[in-house]
C-alpha cells in the first residue's frame, strides 16, 4: 500500500509525477529482484500522478494495472482549465534551470502552457501508450470512472467499488457498462490528489470557486464601477490570485522577465547566493531576506517595482484578507514567512512594495457584509483537507490513520529523479487509431 504525494506539502504537477516515476522504479526494481510481486496494481486517482504511475507500470511485462477515477473523466481538474498556468520549474525559482520550459520527463511528458494544454497532452499520450502496449502485447490498464463507491481494506489489500467501466477508442474513454466487484491486488497506489479546497461554494455539481475552475478574475471589469476584489488567504494559490486581480496582462511564466528584465540572471545569481542554489518552498521570511539585499539587488528591485506600479489594474480595488493565529502578535512580515514558494513571495514583495493592495484582518463574513462585498467577489484559497480526503478511502480507517498523520508530518517523498536513463520506455509519438 504506496500513498503518493498526496499528504506532502508545496505540490506541482512535475514533482507528482516524478514521485510516479519513482514509485514505478523502485517496484520494478524490487520485482526483477525478487524481492516482491509486482502483477496486479491498482492505481486510486486518474489524476496527473495515477496518470503517470498507470502509464509507467504497465509498460513492463506482465503488469496488470486497474485504475479508478472517481469523477467522469480521466485529469479532471486540469481539464478545461484555461485560466491556470503550468509550468514544471517555475516553482523552484531562482534555482538555476528554473526557467526551462519542458519537463523532460520520460513518461507523459510536457512543456508548460495552459493546464488545458497540459491536461490534452498527457492524456493524448496517455492513449497512444495504451495503443503502444497492444501493438506490443503488453497489458492494456483496465479504467474504471463515475465510481459513486469505492473503500479500499489496508489490511487485506483490497479495492471495492462501484462504477462505470471505461471503453477506450485511440485516445479517448467512453462510458462502459456499469460494474462493480472487490478484488485483491499485490501493489495499491492512492494517488487520490488534495481534494477540492476547503470552504469552497458550489452551484450544483459546480464547484465554483476551484481553483482549476474557469474565472474572470484576470481580465478587465466591463461596467463604469471600481469593485473590491477580497482574496482570503497567502499560500501559492492565493498570491496567484492577488497578482491577477492585481496586475495588467499578468502570465506567470513572463511576469519575472517583464518586471526585472535585462538583469534578471544578475537577479537570480544575487538571490542564489543569499538563500541558496535551491529555490521553492524555502523556510524564513523573504522580506526580512530582501530589505536588506546588497546595493545591487535593491537597484534591481526597486526598478521592478516602478515597472510594476506601471501596470497596476486600474479597474479593481483589493483587499488580502489575513486569518492571525490565535493570540499572534500578527504584523506585516508574517505574510512572507513559509506559506508559499519563494516566486511567489518575492511578487508579493514587490506588489506590497507596490502599494497594490490593502490588509484585512477583520474576519471574512464580517468584512464582506459591511463592506458589501458580493461573495462572487471573494476569492478563498485555504489548501484542501488533503488528510481527510485521503482517509476517507479507507474502510479499516482507524488502522491506517497513525501512520498517514506520520506521513504528513514527516513530509518526506522526495520529488528528485531517482531512476537511470533509459530506464522507462520514452512517449510514443502521435500515434492514432
Amino acid at each position: 500500500m504506496f500513498v503518493l504525494g498526496s499528504l506532502s506539502k508545496g505540490v506541482t504537477v512535475y514533482q507528482q509525477q516524478v514521485r510516479a516515476l519513482n514509485l514505478a522504479w523502485a517496484l520494478r526494481e524490487l520485482n526483477v529482484h525478487g524481492r516482491r510481486t509486482l502483477s496486479n496494481v491498482a492505481v486510486i486517482g486518474g489524476g496527473a500522478a495515477g496518470l503517470t504511475f498507470a502509464a509507467a507500470i504497465s509498460s513492463f511485462p506482465g503488469v496488470h494495472v486497474t485504475l479508478f477515477e472517481q469523477r467522469w473523466d480521466l485529469c479532471p481538474l486540469q481539464q478545461g482549465s484555461d485560466t491556470r498556468w503550468l509550468h514544471p520549474f517555475i516553482y523552484n525559482w531562482p534555482a538555476a534551470g528554473s526557467r526551462r520550459p519542458s519537463a523532460s520527463l520520460p513518461v507523459l511528458n510536457w512543456t508548460a502552457g495552459r493546464a488545458s494544454d497540459v491536461a490534452a497532452k498527457m492524456l493524448d499520450t496517455f492513449g497512444d501508450r495504451c495503443t503502444e502496449n497492444e501493438s506490443n502485447g503488453l497489458l492494456v490498464p483496465k479504467v474504471f470512472f463515475g465510481l459513486g463507491y469505492l473503500r479500499v481494506d489496508a489490511h487485506r489489500g483490497q479495492v471495492e467499488w462501484l462504477g462505470l467501466a471505461a471503453d477506450r477508442a485511440g485516445r479517448h474513454f467512453r462510458a462502459g457498462e456499469p460494474a462493480g466487484d472487490r478484488q485483491s491486488y499485490d501493489t495499491i497506489v492512492v494517488a487520490a490528489g488534495f481534494g477540492l479546497e476547503a470552504g469552497q461554494p458550489t452551484q450544483g455539481a459546480i464547484a465554483s470557486g476551484s481553483y482549476w475552475r474557469n474565472d474572470t478574475l484576470g481580465q478587465p471589469v466591463l461596467t463604469g464601477a471600481r469593485p473590491v476584489f477580497v482574496v482570503s488567504g497567502h499560500g501559492d494559490g492565493g498570491v496567484v490570485d492577488l497578482c491577477r486581480l492585481t496586475i495588467e496582462r499578468f502570465r506567470q511564466d513572463t511576469i519575472l522577465a517583464e518586471l526585472l528584465g535585462n538583469h534578471l540572471d544578475e537577479v537570480e545569481k544575487e538571490l542564489r547566493r543569499i538563500i541558496g542554489p535551491i529555490g521553492g518552498r524555502l523556510p524564513g521570511n523573504v522580506k526580512k531576506t530582501l530589505d536588506y539585499a546588497s546595493a545591487p539587488l535593491a537597484e534591481y528591485l526597486s526598478t521592478a517595482t516602478t515597472r510594476l506600479r506601471s501596470r497596476l489594474r486600474k479597474d479593481v480595488r483589493v483587499v488580502l484578507h489575513v486569518k492571525p493565529e490565535d493570540g499572534e502578535d500578527w504584523s506585516v512580515d508574517h505574510l512572507f514567512e513559509n506559506k508559499s514558494s519563494f516566486l511567489n513571495r518575492f511578487l508579493l514583495y514587490l506588489l506590497y512594495d507596490a502599494g497594490a493592495f490593502a490588509i484585512s484582518l477583520e474576519p471574512i463574513a464580517e468584512f464582506g457584509k459591511r463592506q458589501s462585498i458580493p461573495k462572487s467577489h471573494i476569492v478563498q484559497r485555504y489548501g484542501t483537507g488533503s488528510y481527510a480526503h485521503v482517509l476517507g478511502l479507507f474502510s479499516d480507517h482507524t488502522k491506517v490513520a497513525k501512520r498517514l498523520a506520520k506521513m504528513k508530518d514527516s513530509d518526506n517523498q522526495l520529488s528528485d529523479e531517482l531512476w537511470l536513463p533509459g530506464f522507462f520506455s520514452p512517449d510514443p509519438r502521435g500515434i492514432l487509431s
